[in-house]
């Protein structure tokens, strides 16, 4: 087989039937490579009037009979830069990680369909005052605690990792971003580390990995397809 046909043929199957080959991979963590976008913060219903965007940790608890709930966003990924995931891509995989700072019991996770700010969130002015709920978010998934054992949210001090591909396809696609919100399912607390974390390793992380939109890969193929040709009159 000539170098130009198996040129082709790679070129082909890159294009065409390993997409996963073709992706590229960017990572957001605050402070990390020139990126300070992420918001986060924790809504405390027994403290309804006070702000804790500045906390290193957000606590997701229920309190005797007071909820806390949690918030986090990552602003400022769907850009043109060099970091930033180009617009019109597909989005292959996006992991979402967190660093578990404490343990506990099941926690719900959800897309929030409202607005907010890290900096002026308070429980009795965000969401009409009552926490996050079905009218302020979509429920995605629960994140499986105690009392399972070996479950996600089991043991402190560790880092989960979770598929968040579908969120950032939306927001990709023109839906608004207002992150993510987490509430609690029983007393036993959970804490994730923040963006205000000094820790920076355990700050939240968002790798996200893309497919190059067809015409790119095409154009580098028939660059490949062209060398290959033109080595091989040069060598005739």
């Amino acid at each position: 087989m000539t170098s130009t046909r198996m040129l082709a043929l790679v070129v082909a199957g890159l294009v065409g039937f390993s997409p996963g080959l073709a992706s590229a991979n960017v990572m957001f963590q605050h402070g990390v490579d020139g990126y300070f976008g992420t918001q986060d913060t924790e809504l405390k219903e027994r403290k309804a009037d006070k702000n804790y965007g500045d906390k290193p940790i957000f606590d997701v608890d229920i309190d005797s009979d007071k909820d806390q709930h949690g918030l986090l966003r990552f602003d400022n990924i769907f850009v043109l830069g060099l970091w930033q995931v180009p617009p019109g891509e597909i989005i292959h995989k996006a992991t979402l990680r967190l660093f578990l700072d404490s343990g506990g019991n099941d926690v719900l996770m959800w897309k929030m369909n409202t607005d907010w700010n890290q900096n002026t969130a308070k429980w009795n002015n965000s969401f009409g005052g009552d926490g996050i709920d079905g009218g302020d978010a979509t429920y995605l998934q629960t994140l499986e605690g105690r009392p399972t054992s070996g479950s996600l949210l089991d043991d402190s001090g560790e880092k989960i990792d979770i598929d968040v591909t579908m969120e950032l396809q939306d927001w990709l696609d023109g839906e608004s971003n207002y992150g993510w919100g987490f509430t609690p399912t029983g007393t036993d607390s959970v804490e994730f580390a923040t963006s205000e974390n000094t820790i920076i390793s355990y700050r939240p992380k968002l790798i996200v990995r893309w497919i190059p939109e067809p015409g790119t890969l095409a154009i580098f193929g028939v660059g490949l397809v062209g060398l290959g040709l033109y080595r091989r009159r040069r060598a005739a």
